[in-house]
């Protein structure tokens, strides 16, 4: 959602770097490095495949990065649990 809400632009290529392998689960994944998606690839990736780098690449390519994502993203949740 929080990649939604800065409304960056869906069409800007992204790609999968080192940075996004999970070196803590050891998690598999079907996107190699060195590959280039769309943001709008990634997004879709993230969220129907649960596909790990690509939320990876999407969180290093957001405005700020990796910290300000999470920061964005713990902001947007405490907004949406009632209290």
């Amino acid at each position: 959602m929080v990649v939604l809400d800065e409304a960056q632009s869906m069409q800007e290529t992204l790609m999968i770097g080192n940075a996004d392998i999970d070196r803590l689960k050891h998690s598999g994944s079907r996107i190699p490095v060195g590959a280039t998606l769309k943001r709008e690839e990634m997004l879709r990736l993230a969220l129907m495949s649960s596909e790990n780098r690509a939320a990876s690449a999407l969180s290093r390519a957001f405005p700020g990065g990796q910290r300000a994502f999470l920061r964005k993203m713990n902001e947007s949740i405490r907004q949406r649990i009632p209290s």
